[in-house]
């Protein structure tokens, strides 16, 4: 008998590759449930050839979304939210149900979800920027929205994370999850990192968004500690919180002056990519695995990433035989004053193949495939 495999996926850049990949592994057997409230479904980026229903989360979403998954022997829930934990729970126990998680959905508290995750400086101007009346407001529509989620990982068959050393963040959070562990990837060297360009220049690329687990505030004043030497920094703030982006820009401004450069606009690929070329040395402040495909792509251009010590990505990379420096070191030693050497460029780039090569994707999704069936 075909295996049938239901996702249930929110609008994403991963779309496409995920759809390429289960069908490598499985042709014909899966079907999409596209759910937001933002965003123009009818427009998405799956092929025409697969069948694929779009819903939003109101009743009607959750009966459709329930029905399609139901008639499933897999379904794989990408990035769990409160609409799709219902889901999950109320699938048959004969459905094997995957939590492949995204980071944002298993990282922090139910009450605050960056909790843990913001240095001095952002949660300084976290706690400001709202009120007291605000804050509450907020954390009990997170309370609520969460509420959910504990119950869906006690439910889940399976769970997922971009890397394995993020199932001991998803187990503190969620105690209760009694599945197993399943590598899926959402990227794979030959469909992403090999676009990138080798580095060129040594410019500092900041982060990858505006967003407050960026830690840009403590990234910035560790850079000016170190002393930049007339390089520019360079931020891309093009989407995520307006509010917080302004503030990124005018820190930066303040401490670099002309050398700052705030990416406010999106700008076409190549432009872009023009300008990640040109730097030499990328640094993350997320204390979780975060911006992992930003990171992954300068390493294999050849740029210095420099991470926070205590995210589970710095760890992870280091074992598997990459070469990233951290922010600690940062701090204690200043900027590094070499590009990377040959051999550790090829280092990086074996590492990226054995862990995200395209063949290893597809190999985990039909191990996958092969634990849930009876």
């Amino acid at each position: 008998m075909t295996v049938r495999i239901g996702h249930f996926m929110p609008e994403s850049p991963f779309l496409s590759f995920t759809a390429g990949v289960f069908e490598e592994a499985a042709p014909g057997a899966n079907t999409f449930v596209l759910h937001s409230v933002y965003t123009d479904l009818a427009r998405h980026s799956l092929p025409s050839s697969l069948p694929v229903y779009t819903v939003v989360p109101d009743e009607a979403g959750y009966a459709l979304a329930a029905d399609v998954l139901g008639d499933c022997d897999i379904a794989v829930f990408h990035s769990m939210g409160g609409f799709a934990a219902q889901v999950l729970l109320s699938l048959p126990a004969g459905v094997q149900k995957v939590w492949s998680g995204w980071g944002g959905d298993y990282y922090g508290r139910s009450v605050w979800p960056t909790s843990g995750l913001l240095g001095p400086l952002t949660a300084r101007w976290e706690r400001r920027r709202m009120t007291l009346p605000g804050r509450i407001v907020r954390m009990r529509r997170n309370l609520i929205g969460s509420r959910p989620l504990a119950p869906a990982a006690r439910a889940a068959d399976f769970f997922s994370a971009p890397i394995p050393d993020d199932f001991a963040v998803f187990r503190r959070r969620f105690p209760g999850f009694r599945g197993r562990y399943a590598q899926l990837n959402y990227a794979s060297l030959e469909d992403s990192f090999t676009t990138a360009r080798d580095v060129t220049g040594d410019d500092i690329l900041v982060g990858n968004s505006s967003a407050p687990p960026g830690n840009h505030l403590e990234v910035f004043d560790a850079l000016a500690r170190a002393g930049t030497d007339g390089r520019r920094v360079i931020a891309p703030l093009s989407y995520g919180d307006p509010s917080y982006a302004d503030v990124v820009a005018e820190r930066g401004e303040s401490l670099f002056g002309s050398d700052f450069v705030a990416l406010r606009e999106f700008m076409p690929l190549n432009e872009y990519q023009e300008i990640i070329a040109g730097c030499g040395v990328v640094v993350m402040g997320h204390r979780r695995q975060q911006a992992i495909g930003n990171v992954a792509i300068a390493l294999y251009s050849g740029a210095r990433v420099i991470l926070d010590d205590r995210s589970p990505l710095t760890s992870f990379l280091r074992r598997e035989g990459a070469v990233v420096d951290t922010l600690g070191g940062l701090m204690r030693d200043g900027l590094p004053a070499a590009p990377l050497a040959a051999d550790q460029r090829a280092a990086n780039r074996a590492m990226l193949a054995e862990f995200w090569g395209r063949d290893v994707v597809v190999d985990n999704v039909r191990a996958l495939i092969a634990a849930a069936q009876p």
